[in-house]
């Protein structure tokens, strides 16, 4: 279970976690806080959706490599592999849900300190 959850953060730091993603992906997000401050909430509710969609490249990848056939051949339990998944969809969950809440807060702050917005 450890290993396939490493496999799967291994995956998705070689799709997803490449330095000039990663530098586009804070360049439109600090875009995206300076002119839509009013909807740092859709800001909130893409970060997690980009997250949760990364995980359709593990199956993707999975396929690809056979990866499905050879642990049939190992006798691993089908329910350590899914949970397994499940434990990266949630830590993916996690993460994005973090990221969000600082977006949420960097733009409130920055709201509260210009004068025109006010905390509810």
């Amino acid at each position: 279970m450890i290993g396939g959850y490493l496999k799967d953060i291994l995956l998705l730091g070689k799709h997803w976690f490449k330095l000039k993603f990663v530098i586009l992906f804070v360049a439109a997000l600090i875009l995206a806080i300076i002119f839509l401050r009013q909807d740092s909430a859709v800001i909130s509710i893409f970060i997690t959706m980009l997250f949760l969609n990364s995980i359709q490249s593990l199956f993707n990848d999975d396929n690809k490599s056979g990866f499905l056939d050879f642990l049939n051949t190992t006798g691993v339990s089908f329910n350590r592999i899914v949970f397994a998944r499940y434990l990266t969809g949630v830590s993916l969950c996690l993460i994005s849900s973090i990221f969000s809440f600082l977006v949420n807060l960097i733009t409130q702050l920055s709201q509260t300190e210009t004068g025109r917005y006010t905390l509810i």
